[in-house]
């Protein structure tokens, strides 16, 4: 965070979930697609040096457009990151697209004759005074390992078991208890599994059901019910009173799991999409990013450029060229990132008064709320965000929840 014109670091937490060691001022976090600002500005640098325009008709799949228009997400590109990347749309309107981010990476490595990642790395990152960041494999640089919140898997095989194992297992035992058809061992086994996630999303659909402000939730809260009845249709059809009290044991654990949903620690991953969300920053490094935009856009008409409106992205916010700016007095410039499962990040800088607050996180938790299931760590960082704006504003987490 840059406050007063003064860097304020605060870093809490471990490397990886478990046995890692402590996060430190220089351990690197994927910063997700708070890498498209950093891609940005080496193209305005570039166009700065005269060594690309900016508005020279690209025709590129059929499309006409310019490297203006993919700066600002409006050149029809997609957000598909596995495919080639060329315009989909006719260019003109918002639509975020991590694709045209990739083509920049092409258009910065055929200018300077260097790769992306070796271009960034010798030129711009250094410039920039970026000591510990970088973009690609690490050299040796402490780096925070991704966890996953145990809560999601958890949500996802109870919906497995609410809306397919259940209903079937509930037909299968009126079935049972008819024509008293005996089931192999497997499906016994398989019965009391499912039978004690049915009974725990049922226990969590009793939260749902209670306040639920919209259809989806209503809708999960009542499969969650019915998975709960059919659960215990189950149990009941069964003579073995250490069967039922078997399956309920598995289900209290499985309800112990959802409490206190402990973080799951993921192997290191190779960086991919390097252009698009591919830097692994610490928050100073980045807040110091940030701060040189601010500071220098008065007196260079390509930075300048990159915080003026492009095109209009909603009905709170426009973009500008590779960042987000909010309409309104604050005026302020941010972006958001998720590298799923593990890396989130939220960068925010108010304009008016030169503040800075950037937040990266190795983790997320699930939050089960009358509103829905959101999956996000960046709830906890909204009132550090608030200090800097000055209030809250929902169009900052729309992507990230």
């Amino acid at each position: 965070m840059v406050r007063d014109g003064q860097m304020i670091g605060w870093q809490t937490g471990v490397t990886s979930a478990w046995i890692g060691p402590r996060v430190r001022s220089d351990t690197q976090f994927e910063a997700a697609s708070l890498s498209k600002p950093l891609t940005a500005y080496a193209v305005l640098r570039l166009a700065q040096l005269g060594r690309l325009d900016l508005d020279a008709a690209i025709v590129r799949a059929g499309h006409t457009f310019t490297l203006r228009q993919v700066l600002s997400h409006s050149a029809g590109f997609d957000n598909n990151l596995t495919a080639a990347p060329e315009p989909r749309a006719p260019p003109g309107q918002f639509a975020y697209a991590g694709a045209g981010y990739l083509f920049l990476g092409e258009v910065i490595a055929q200018t300077t004759g260097q790769s992306f990642e070796q271009h960034m790395n010798s030129v711009v990152l250094p410039e920039l005074q970026m000591t510990h960041s970088q973009f690609g494999a690490r050299n040796d640089a402490p780096l925070a390992l991704p966890s996953i919140d145990a809560g999601l898997p958890f949500a996802i095989l109870v919906l497995i078991a609410t809306s397919v194992g259940a209903p079937i297992l509930f037909l299968h035992a009126i079935a049972a208890r008819t024509w008293r058809w005996p089931p192999s061992f497997q499906f016994r086994l398989s019965r009391h599994i499912i039978a004690a996630l049915a009974i725990a999303s049922g226990a969590a659909g009793l939260r749902w059901l209670v306040g639920a402000q919209n259809w989806p939730s209503l809708m999960l809260a009542g499969c969650a019910m019915l998975a709960l009845g059919a659960s215990a249709w189950l149990l009941a059809a069964r003579p073995s009173l250490a069967a039922r009290v078997g399956s309920v044991l598995c289900a209290a654990a499985f309800i112990g799991l959802l409490i206190v949903r402990p973080p799951v620690p993921i192997a290191e991953r190779k960086p991919i999409f390097l252009p698009a969300a591919g830097l692994r920053t610490t928050a100073s490094d980045y807040a110091r990013f940030l701060t040189r935009i601010l500071k220098k856009a008065d007196a260079d008409a390509q930075l300048s450029a990159m915080l003026t409106p492009q095109v209009r992205a909603n009905a709170d916010h426009d973009w500008g060229l590779g960042i987000g700016l909010q309409r309104g007095e604050t005026k302020n410039v941010w972006h958001w990132g998720v590298n799923f499962p593990g890396y989130q990040a939220l960068a925010i800088a108010n304009r008016q008064t030169g503040d800075v607050a950037v937040v990266l996180l190795n983790g997320g938790h699930v939050s089960f709320a009358p509103t829905g299931i959101r999956f996000s760590g960046l709830e906890a960082a909204r009132s550090a965000i608030a200090a800097i704006e000055g209030g809250r504003h929902s169009a900052y987490w729309q992507g990230v929840q």
